[in-house]
């Protein structure tokens, strides 16, 4: 039987292949001036809304020069078969996801207000890092004593929240990066470095 820590990890998050960032980082600042007052810290992924009239991934190019990652690093701390997530890349650093005032998943500060999720696999058994042998895992977040982390949409502006309410079922698409991990107590984010693309990789 593994430890907690030998089952705790680390792990890029993205969210049905799109990339999850937070509303202050994703949105004009305007619209916090009232729409969406005290909600910059809530969790959102990178969509677009298209002149189709749906949401669609939005993609980057291979950079040219090394660059980071804009992916969110997340520590999956493990406390029996369930996990709280501390972000470590630089939006959000340090904090936890946990539900705000509307019960939408945010980056908050202090391990207080962590909410603990179960892990789930594709038979909606509850999983641990001993049950995620390769790098690339997908998995269903389950609130713990609740139910499963939905997406909802809103017009106003076109962006997506995430709670554990009714909503479009989601994936959650994990790229495991180091296993057996201790608590990181550092203040320097977690960074991953996207080497630019090769002359031979442009070649058909």
């Amino acid at each position: 039987m593994s430890t907690e820590q030998q089952k705790s990890f680390i792990a890029a998050i993205r969210c049905d292949d799109a990339g999850m960032t937070l509303f202050g980082q994703w949105l004009e600042s305007s619209w916090f001036n009232n729409t969406l007052a005290n909600q910059q810290n809530r969790l959102t992924t990178r969509h677009r809304y298209s002149r189709l009239g749906k949401m669609v991934t939005a993609r980057t190019a291979r950079p040219q020069t090394r660059t980071k990652s804009q992916d969110m690093f997340v520590y999956f701390q493990c406390h029996g078969d369930r996990y709280t997530l501390q972000i470590l890349s630089e939006i959000g650093h340090g904090k936890y996801i946990g539900k705000d005032r509307d019960g939408c998943l945010a980056a908050l500060a202090g391990a207080d207000n962590a909410t603990s999720f179960h892990l789930l696999n594709a038979s909606d058994s509850i999983v641990t890092l001993d049950q995620l042998p390769s790098r690339q895992a997908s998995i269903v977040l389950k609130v713990r004593n609740a139910g499963t982390v939905n997406r909802q949409y809103r017009s106003n502006p076109h962006v997506y929240s995430y709670a554990d309410k009714s909503g479009d079922s989601v994936k959650f698409n994990l790229t495991i990066l180091e296993r057996n991990v201790s608590q990181p107590t550092g203040n320097t984010p977690y960074v991953v470095w996207i080497e630019p693309l090769r002359s031979d990789e442009n070649d058909d």
